[in-house]
Parts: C-alpha cells; structure tokens; sequence
C-alpha cells in the first residue's frame, strides 16, 4: 500500500499483511490509514527485491480512454511508477500493470497531462 515518506515527499509501497493488519495502523490527517514507515519486517518493494508488484491500483481524478489520468498534482504515482519501471526491469521483471479505477463520470475526452505523466 502506498505511504509518503515524510521530508523527502517519495512513496513508497509498503505490504500489508492482511486487513487485520491495515485496521491497526495509524490514520493520517486526511483519516487514511498508513503502514508504519518504521516496521522492519514490512516488505519494502523498492528496496527488497523478493517483493514484486503485479498491479497497482491507482486513484486519480479524471481518467481518459487512452489512459492518462488527472491525479492531486504532487505527481507521487508518476515518479514512482517511473522509478518502479526501472527497479523492476533491473530485477528482470515486468513492470506492474497500472489500473485506474473511475467512476462513469469520471471518465473524460481529455485529460491534461505533461512529459511526467506516466498512463495507467
């Protein structure tokens, strides 16, 4: 699951057990629960190369057929779609699918996006 490295403004995607293990983290200010960035025994997939992403699912405002995607502007999935694109290619893996999930409305003609977008 997703969290913001606090100070650095990196995501990184940390595993979550099971969702036992997600109703015992901490919420942030925005009342959303996040994996404790301090947990040692938590599978780190930048950095542990036995954790590998498959899919990730990714929120967004708006969303294009083609697959561009209108996020909050910070830009956290692109640079770590970008990043994760690379780790994964040097451990001869896949890079993750990424799937945008949207609501009919949410789906529009076109989405305004720059070279650091990254399509899901």
């Amino acid at each position: 699951l997703p969290v913001i490295v606090p100070r650095t403004a990196e995501m990184r995607m940390l595993e979550a057990a099971s969702v036992d293990d997600i109703d015992g983290w901490e919420k942030n200010a925005w009342g959303i629960r996040e994996p404790p960035l301090d947990d040692p025994s938590r599978a780190d997939t930048m950095r542990d190369s036995s954790a590998h992403l498959d899919l990730v699912v990714t929120p967004g405002l708006a969303f294009s057929r083609d697959g561009r995607r209108l996020g909050q502007g910070k830009g956290f999935y692109d640079r770590f779609f970008a990043a994760y694109e690379e780790v994964s290619l040097q451990r001869g893996r896949p890079p993750p699918t990424r799937l945008g999930v949207a609501l009919s409305h949410q789906i529009v003609d076109q989405v305004p996006t720059d070279d650091t977008d990254m399509l899901v």
